[in-house]
């Protein structure tokens, strides 16, 4: 039904979806991995190719496109990201209150930066999947970090998380940080978080930091269904591309 020069897109979800739930019965991408904190035995015996199988089930839908378009047509098919297990949980605001960029009202060992943050003392919080932000003066309604300061702190604070080791596997957790300015562009840049945090594979931004929590520990096992993901550095979730003619 459509006219020469026409283009459709088409979104297929299950894949992503899927990977996020099931990725816990079974590691695809390693057979050899160690099992996920939230494996489940029993039920991994029925669940643990499922992954598999959708991807079977996308290629047959791919195989039917591909049956009914003219031989003329450009094919394209992408994905934005990969797929890793997240095994463990990392606490980022917990972090910043284990290094000092990040201080608690007094008496106060773990809670949330809306309201158990003194912000006359914090020059660091986390917000978001993979966002950090400082607690800057002229911006933030207490801030305290002037922009001079700034950049010197943001080195400071990504050279720090690079090289944070997690002590159950003395493995990093952390592969890349990258400040807005090496990201983004464009009129909304001001909007963006000051770092962006790249996890390596199996670590992730845990749910609590996401919504601004500061928990007593740093990391600790993901013992959540949510057990596979992709908000990690790039490098480690490459996405694919599949044409069916050559492109530039």
């Amino acid at each position: 039904r459509f006219e020469r020069g026409d283009a459709t897109f088409f979104y297929l979800s299950e894949i992503d979806l899927q990977c996020h739930m099931l990725w816990r019965h079974g590691d695809p991408k390693d057979s050899s991995a160690p099992p996920h904190p939230a494996h489940e035995p029993a039920t991994a015996l029925h669940h643990r190719d499922d992954i598999q199988h959708f991807y079977e089930e996308v290629d047959a839908v791919l195989g039917a496109v591909r049956n009914q378009l003219p031989s003329d047509t450009l094919l394209i098919v992408m994905s934005d990201h990969g797929f890793q297990p997240y095994r463990r949980a990392f606490h980022l605001n917990a972090w910043l209150v284990e290094e000092g960029y990040l201080v608690l009202l007094d008496g106060k060992t773990e809670g949330s930066i809306l309201t158990d943050t003194d912000w006359s003392k914090t020059r660091a919080y986390a917000l978001g999947f993979n966002g950090l932000y400082l607690n800057q003066r002229g911006r933030e309604s207490k801030g305290i970090v002037s922009p001079e300061q700034s950049p010197s702190l943001l080195a400071e604070i990504a050279s720090k998380l690079k090289s944070y080791q997690d002590p159950k596997h003395n493995a990093p957790a952390v592969q890349q940080a990258w400040t807005r300015d090496e990201v983004y562009s464009g009129p909304r840049l001001s909007e963006s978080p000051d770092l962006v945090i790249g996890y390596d594979a199996g670590y992730g931004c845990s749910d609590l930091s996401t919504l601004g929590g500061v928990p007593g520990v740093v990391i600790e096992d993901n013992t959540s269904r949510w057990s596979g993901n992709h908000l990690m550095a790039p490098d480690v979730v490459p996405g694919i591309l599949l044409v069916n003619r050559k492109i530039t």
